[in-house]
């Protein structure tokens, strides 16, 4: 069984080294449930999902971001489908196929979540400019949200 620098250090050492290390635009591949914003499958109680740190509030104790998915969900308002932003395999190694960041909504992280996760890499400049300024005009956003996470 792998451990992880959750598993490794005590919690308030995690944060300490979370506000370190963790960066905008660093993509973590984590365990994310409802309480996250995020509807498992049925019969599941969560699901693995690629989350990019976006921000994280003052405090550093939780982090701002948006979601990969595999695809976009037809079942959704087009108002929620406009915000998706396709990427490529082919540019991101750690995607197994061509994906979709959903920029609908901001997503939360504490540090323990990401760092008992897996770090994957990190999404281009151009890219996390791209996905931050897709984010901020999405309509399911507010001014307050945005600026808990410095965006």
């Amino acid at each position: 069984m792998k451990s992880t620098f959750a598993d490794i250090l005590k919690p308030l050492e995690a944060e300490k080294f979370a506000k370190l290390t963790i960066e905008a635009g660093n993509v973590f591949r984590v365990n994310m449930d409802k309480a996250d914003g995020v509807t498992p499958k049925q019969g599941d109680s969560s699901r693995n999902k690629y989350f990019v740190v976006l921000g994280f509030d003052g405090a550093g104790s939780a982090y701002g971001g948006v979601i990969f998915n595999s695809r976009i969900n037809q079942n959704l308002a087009p108002s929620v489908r406009d915000y998706h932003m396709p990427v490529s395999r082919a540019k991101y190694g750690f995607l197994s196929h061509d994906s979709f960041v959903d920029c609908s909504s901001l997503k939360t992280a504490n540090p323990a979540k990401l760092l008992k996760g897996q770090y994957l890499g990190d999404v281009d400049e151009d890219d996390l400019s791209l996905i931050k300024s897709t984010v901020k005009s999405s309509p399911k956003e507010t001014e307050e949200r945005l600026a808990l996470f410095g965006l």
